[in-house]
């Protein structure tokens, strides 16, 4: 297993669980309305 491919998991999951994922579907729900328009 790559150590540091199993690192960059580690941030992923925790920026993620920092509230960034939910912040990431908010902006692209105004994106999505916008291109409604």
């Amino acid at each position: 297993m790559n150590h540091s491919l199993y690192l960059a998991l580690l941030v992923v999951l925790n920026y993620i669980k920092g509230g960034a994922y939910l912040k990431h579907a908010f902006n692209h729900s105004i994106s999505s309305e916008d291109l409604n328009r």
